[in-house]
């Protein structure tokens, strides 16, 4: 009989560089395949991105139809009333802006209940800010729903940029404080933004999505909740004086002045009077943007 060692065959397994050889391998593997998977995903959050900006669009178009009129911006009194409320009616959302109480102040009772409300399409799947943001201004408490979109307010018409336009002070966009029918958007409703994404409005980000501040600033136009003015104005010069850079045009910083800002690479989706979305890149000339903001500067002829 032979002895126990001799009887039993070889075994299998693996050594301990063949496994450290396969973990690499999956390791390489990994390393190759996430970048596309984040790319994809990035994708499809740019593309829900888009497609809620089409729907606030025929929304504001809709508006149009009704009133004659784009949303204005701000409507003062008390309470007072944002195009992003304006357009809740249709976005199929008319049931939250009838529960809103004419009667009482903005943020007070039910109105301050119902401003806490998440609206799925005033939110952006690349922006960092929360749906609900817990605001503590002084010894007034509010949640509020924020909004990754703003409004365009206008451009400064003075700013060397577009000196060539011969025109001085602010040039109102076509969400300004005096309702808007499209008969005066003279230079076409495919050639005016109506409105652009502006993401993080809870805190303040710079370029490369570095963040400047954290405090919210619900009354200012860097507010970033829906029931606050969320307006957009660009002042290429004025911005890039602030910020102490050159010329940025989009994906400088989401305060007021700095155009459009978004989380997604290269660029941000805007839509413009018509209902076309488009996705202006980071590259966009200064005085291109300022001319997309204007609906009456004659400047039509820029590609972008």
């Amino acid at each position: 009989m032979c002895a126990r060692q001799r009887c039993q065959g070889p075994t299998s397994g693996f050594t301990l560089i063949e496994l450290l050889v396969v973990i690499a391998v999956i390791g390489i593997l990994v390393a190759l395949l996430l970048p596309a998977v984040q790319a994809s995903r990035e994708a499809s959050r740019r593309m829900n991105c888009a497609n809620n900006m089409r729907q606030q669009g025929l929304a504001g178009i809709a508006h149009h139809d009704t009133h004659g009129v784009f949303p204005a911006s701000w409507v003062n009194g008390d309470p007072a009333i944002t195009w992003a409320k304006r357009l809740l009616p249709y976005l199929e959302l008319g049931a939250l802006y009838d529960a809103f109480d004419a009667s009482t102040a903005a943020l007070k009772g039910v109105n301050g209940e119902l401003a806490a409300t998440p609206i799925a399409v005033y939110k952006c799947a690349s922006a960092p800010s929360p749906a609900v943001y817990q605001y503590a201004y002084s010894d007034f408490p509010l949640n509020y729903g924020t909004i990754d979109y703003k409004g365009i307010q206008g451009a400064d018409g003075s700013d060397p940029v577009v000196a060539h336009w011969g025109r001085s002070g602010w040039i109102a966009g076509v969400v300004s404080r005096k309702p808007l029918p499209a008969r005066r958007v003279s230079d076409g409703l495919s050639r005016t933004i109506m409105l652009v994404e502006s993401t993080g409005g809870v805190e303040l980000y710079g370029p490369e999505h570095r963040q400047l501040e954290s405090r919210p600033q619900i009354w200012y136009p860097t507010d970033g909740a829906w029931i606050g003015r969320a307006l957009s104005s660009v002042s290429p010069t004025g911005g890039a004086a602030r910020m102490k850079t050159q010329l940025c045009t989009v994906n400088c910083s989401n305060m007021y002045d700095f155009g459009p800002y978004s989380f997604h690479p290269g660029g941000a989706n805007v839509v413009f009077c018509d209902g076309s979305v488009h996705f202006l890149r980071d590259s966009i000339d200064a005085a291109t943007l300022c001319a997309l903001y204007a609906y009456d500067d004659g400047d039509i002829h820029r590609e972008f």
